[in-house]
């Protein structure tokens, strides 16, 4: 006899039955892709858990599967289990059972004999030592008819989720439950008995006497047919029992055994369970496929004449679903309406043949996708596409069996920017959307993952799906809490409405949705709450009817610059304290906050700028203070070491230090505990309680509170403290804005100008080119240009040929062919190159126009600066309003309702056009050029009251423009 045959023949023969022909529906209804005993947990399937989980060295195992057929034909079942167990035998179930064990007796041909049987679950994993185990069994298997395995689960926790041993005075089982607590013994779900031919028969036996549990035929109660009979079974202990037969138990493992398992450097905590990715521009580009699967749909079906050309496609369509672009096409080019659900039909044809062809493997993200599954991730995929795109797309980049789960359009009824998809997706897994971190690269994403209160990560591309760029992200979440909880009560009633638009269509709205300068007065204060330092959450209570009235799911997402963002909707409160009391959940804890009644701005003191300096004070918390004597504020009275605050005296003067409504405390839970003492109190001297009346709750049990004096502020509680301050302080901010783009244009322009100046000698020809635009021309009445200006634009006459193009104020205009009127442009919104083509819509600029008047106010344009382009000579300036904010609210109005915005560039400058070179320039006109490039000074001032809209020519001449529609703002 060889050593080998005597090394077998020494070990213990047992057949080890796994059955896996369960539905798998609670992994399955919630959008796992693959079989639950192929998911892969980790760096292996399910199953290979489960098989190296029961092998031992104790053993001389033979092991037989009970496979559906149908899940083998898709996954290639059979073929992996003789991977990983050659000598394996494998059963096919051709339909659903009513039972495990049922589905067990589809075995019986190759269990029924005298060998040990031990029947294993496929969808759990033990810890225990399994050669202890079986050579437990070695030793008393002669003495015993069979083995349950258990743990201890808290008898008074009624968990019914398993089945339950007990034991009779000699410590053999006397009874065993499914689903019924009669002890402190769960079954793991893995059962041995001393034969298999036992085990058919007493089977077999529960069978016909229909002893079911919820209807099914299970394994455990087996056992009572034995002890009817006689047989005598003991229980074993494993250390734990990790259940992977639901989605919740299955992220468990991952994250509690599999992460500190393999990483014991706890720089992954585990906050953070599931990875969720975006597909198109995050996991693959598939952004050209889809152009050109459209165009090839349109040409077969409609013609080449309703082709998308490639400048029509960035500039109108890109990022809209195809059916937002098939009526962009009705409404510009005459596409048959009828045509749409063919062209559809067949773009998605062709889309997939194309993924199929034109997309590769991405080795990068599969070993970035890999090494996240190791690290003990569940990976999920969330996309806008069709379900069909995304199986294509994840299957052509080699990842569709790294993925757990995926979620398209089809499977919500809000695809982003609504959370929808986001919830589904943690849901799915079992967990808190706040468990879950979202790979995102547009702002629709962002703005979903921030509504669903996931953790976000931005990247550009494909290209940023690294472990590299990825994990320090991740950590930095896993390590990171939230600095402070910001809170801006907005419930209150307000005693004011900003009105938008004429009178006869006045909208009311909140005075902290105010326009000022082109932002909500809320996003401004917001900014000067200097959290760049910090990592904040913000949470905003506010009306439940002023939530979808105004949008706020995206506004409030977008002004916090996606951070993390609770609205929390209310009806009526009883004061700014009952208000942030519905904020409870959030800010009960030790994690600091700060309150903002929302309508005030301040300056920073030197020695307190920001929040991060409120909380390294050392104190309980911080009340901001001014200088005043208004009997409408609430007063801080101060201790003898004139800093810290004594009490506050409620809308009464008892000092000069008056506060502006912003409070903190170093922790949220002190606020809770003595807001809530405020709120039991019947008595509310002013109808309601203040938040200063929680301060002196606190006061009480000697809390220290420090009073901030801030140098300046802006009371923002009525229509002309907004206007006031907008005036006083918006040119500043946009100024500091505007500068960044200025200084990026002059270095990009300069550059490009080493390379050479051009020209366009077709300007100076009676060329009939136009383009659609909002533009404002100058005239005695709005243009104010002064010294600086005449001076400028004198010494560019003298310096250049008259041949070029020179604009110029109204009454200078003569007949000349080389002259263009100063103008103003404020969209352009069909350029030059797309006008001939598009067709526009009845009405158009009377939508336009009524448009502008409800977003635009009159304001002023402060021109400051020149720079000399390789084309031309332009002035740019400084608005007195938030210009740039204005136009991407028009533009997004323009998407919503698919009108014509063929814009040749998106405009974010404010410029004049002084000169268009129409001929090569001389070195003398080179070298005064650069005299002049970058020259900064005042150079004159534009009011723009009223605008124009309609067809224009490059020179803007009087007569090209006179039928135009001329209207005046606010």
């Amino acid at each position: 006899m060889s050593n080998l045959q005597s090394i077998n023949h020494t070990l213990f023969r047992v057949n080890i039955l796994i059955p896996m022909a369960g539905e798998g529906s609670r992994f399955k209804k919630v959008g796992f892709i693959r079989p639950k005993p192929m998911i892969r947990v980790g760096y292996k399937t399910m199953i290979t858990w489960v098989v190296n989980n029961i092998n031992s060295s104790e053993i001389d195992a033979h092991f037989i599967f009970i496979i559906r057929r149908e899940q083998d034909s898709v996954y290639n079942v059979y073929d992996h289990l003789k991977q990983l167990c050659p000598t394996c035998e494998v059963v096919y179930c051709e339909s659903l059972t009513e039972g495990a064990a049922c589905t067990t007796l589809l075995a019986k041909h190759l269990i029924s004999t005298t060998i040990p049987l031990l029947i294993v679950n496929s969808d759990q994993y033990v810890e225990w030592d399994s050669s202890s185990y079986w050579k437990r069994i070695k030793s008393i298997t002669n003495n015993i008819d069979g083995d349950v395995l258990c743990f201890h689960v808290d008898r008074s926790l009624n968990d019914i989720r398993w089945s339950y041993a007990s034991l009779d005075n000699n410590g053999y089982i006397n009874n065993i439950q499914e689903k019924t607590v009669i002890s402190e013994n769960a079954t793991v779900g893995i059962y041995y008995f001393s034969s298999g031919i036992k085990y058919v028969k007493m089977a077999e036996e529960m069978i016909s006497n229909n002893i079911r549990v919820n209807g099914e035929f299970y394994v455990a109660p087996v056992y009572n047919q034995g002890i009817n009979n006689g047989a005598k079974y003991t229980i074993s202990f494993c250390q734990k029992m990790w259940g992977l037969g639901v989605p919740i138990d299955y992220t468990s493992f991952l994250y509690n055994y599999l992460r500190p398992n393999n990483f014991t450097d706890n720089y992954l905590s585990g906050k953070s369970k599931v990875i969720v990715f975006d597909l198109d521009g995050v996991l693959v580009e598939s952004k050209e496929i889809h152009y050109i699967a459209l165009n090839n749909a349109i040409s077969s079906i409609a013609g080449d004449q309703f082709i998308i050309k490639r400048n029509e496609h960035e500039m109108i369509y890109d990022g809209l679903s195809t059916n937002q672009k098939l009526n962009i096409l009705s409404q510009q080019k005459g596409l048959l309406h009828e045509l749409h659900k063919k062209i559809w039909n067949l773009k998605q044809d062709i889309t997939l043949e194309l993924c199929k062809t034109d997309i590769s493997e991405d080795k990068n993200i599969i070993l970035t996708l890999t090494t996240l599954k190791s690290l003990g991730f569940a990976i999920s995929v969330a996309s806008n596409c069709i379900r069909a795109s995304v199986i294509v797309l994840l299957q052509s980049i080699g990842i569709f069996d790294l993925i757990d789960a995926f979620f398209s359009n089809e499977d919500v009824i809000e695809p982003k920017p609504a959370p929808d998809i986001y919830i589904k997706a943690a849901n799915a897994f079992g967990v808190s959307p706040t468990s879950i971190i979202v790979i995102e690269d547009s702002t629709k994403g962002f703005e979903a993952a921030t509504r669903a209160r996931a953790n976000l990560i931005k990247v550009d591309g494909p290209h940023e799906i690294t472990c590299e760029y990825l994990i320090p992200k991740i950590i930095k979440y896993e390590k990171d809490k939230i600095d402070v909880n910001i809170i801006f009560p907005l419930a209150k009633a307000p005693h004011e409405f900003w009105i938008s638009g004429c009178d006869i269509n006045a909208i009311e709205v909140p005075l902290w949705l105010a326009d000022s300068g082109g932002m909500p007065i809320i996003e401004v204060i917001i900014k000067n709450l200097n959290t760049s330092c910090i990592n904040p959450q913000f949470i905003f209570i506010v009306r439940s009817s002023h939530i979808k009235r105004f949008n706020l799911y995206s506004l409030f997402p977008k002004i916090c610059e996606y951070a993390k963002c609770i609205i929390i909707p209310v009806e009526y409160t009883i004061g700014a304290v009952d208000s942030v009391l519905y904020a409870s959940e959030y800010i009960d804890n030790s994690t600091p906050i700060l309150i903002s009644d929302g309508t005030v701005y301040f300056n920073w003191p030197e020695s307190v700028y920001g929040i991060d300096s409120l909380i390294n004070q050392d104190c309980e918390g911080s009340i901001l203070v001014h200088q005043s004597n208004d009997q409408n504020w609430s007063y801080v009275n101060l201790n003898n070491d004139n800093e810290t605050v004594n009490s506050v005296s409620v809308r009464t003067v008892t000092s000069e230090l008056a506060c502006i409504g912003v409070y903190f405390w170093k922790n949220g839970y002190n606020f809770v505990n003595d807001a809530k003492k405020v709120m039991s109190k019947t008595t509310r001297e002013w109808g309601v309680h203040y938040i200063v009346e929680v301060i002196n709750e606190s006061l009480q049990h000697n809390s220290k509170f420090n009073a901030i004096n801030v140098p300046k502020f802006w009371m923002l509680r009525s229509i002309q403290e907004i206007s006031q301050f907008t005036l006083e302080n918006i040119n500043t901010i946009v100024k500091k804005e505007m500068k960044l783009i200025y200084d990026e244009m002059f270095t990009r322009n300069t550059l490009q100008l080493v390379k050479g100046y051009n020209y366009d000698s077709l300007l100076l020809e009676n060329d009939d080119m136009k383009c659609f635009a909002i533009f404002c021309t100058t005239n005695e009445l709005n243009w104010y240009p002064n010294y600086n200006f005449i001076n400028c634009t004198q010494l560019i006459e003298k310096n250049l040929s008259k041949s070029h193009i020179f604009f110029k104020d109204f009454e200078d205009l003569t007949n000349n062919i080389n002259e263009g009127l100063l103008h103003f442009t404020l969209l352009q919104l069909v350029g030059f190159d797309f006008y001939n083509s598009c067709i526009f819509p009845e009405h158009f600029s009377k939508t336009v126009e009524a448009m502008c008047i409800s977003l635009f106010p009159s304001f002023f344009i402060e021109f400051t600066k020149v720079i000399v382009l390789p084309k031309s000579i332009v002035v740019v300036g400084v608005p007195s309003i938030n210009i740039n904010l204005i136009r991407d609210k028009l533009r997004h109005e323009f998407s919503r309702l698919c009108l014509p915005l063929m814009e040749p560039y998106k405009n974010n400058i404010l410029h004049m056009t002084l000169v268009r070179f129409t001929s090569p320039l001389t070195i003398n006109e080179k070298s005064f050029l650069s005299t002049i490039n970058g020259l900064e000074d005042i150079f004159g001032k534009l009011k723009v009251s009223s605008l124009g809209i309609g067809s224009c020519t490059w020179k803007m001449l009087p007569q090209d423009i006179v039928s135009n529609t001329k209207f005046n703002l606010i």
